[in-house]
């Protein structure tokens, strides 16, 4: 048989929380039978002893697991919260580089004509050049020589 204070002693709390958890009931109820009166002091027998240190059991592992699920909710709810971010963050990133991609897709097309229509400038001018001369146009003249000859001619 022990006292209040030997248990609250042995579970690590202070006498006013032993008396306070075993004021309530259903505990209440449970501890009648189960207590002698001793030099005026209330002892517990080894049933109820085990009783009040289950009700503080109880106790510690609700509050130790219900803390748990706070703090793993609230760590999982910054990590959501910061994944979110930077999905968003990622979505901005990929919209900007799809519209840069659609400026150098139409840099790239205006290239392609510049360079077409470079090629048939150089052909046509190939083709001018290596037209058969006619014996009036002198061989010993310079390119731009005969070509403005050409030109007078055609006039």
């Amino acid at each position: 048989m022990k006292t209040i204070r030997q248990i609250a002693d042995e579970i690590g709390v202070s006498k006013q929380a032993v008396y306070d958890k075993i004021k309530k009931e259903p505990l209440l109820s449970d501890l009648k039978n189960l207590t002698v009166k001793v030099d005026n002091t209330l002892h517990y027998e080894l049933d109820g002893e085990q009783l009040i240190k289950s009700a503080f059991n109880k106790k510690e592992q609700s509050s130790v697991s219900s803390k748990s699920s706070k703090e793993l909710d609230c760590g999982c709810q910054d990590l959501i919260d910061s994944l979110k971010g930077a999905i968003i963050i990622l979505e901005q990133e990929i919209e900007f580089l799809r519209e840069q991609l659609k400026v150098k897709d139409e840099q790239l097309e205006r290239l392609d004509k510049r360079f077409a229509e470079a090629q048939i400038l150089h052909a046509d001018t190939k083709n001018l050049l290596s037209a058969p001369t006619e014996k009036s146009i002198d061989k010993s003249l310079g390119l731009f020589a005969r070509i403005k000859k050409l030109i007078k001619k055609d006039d």
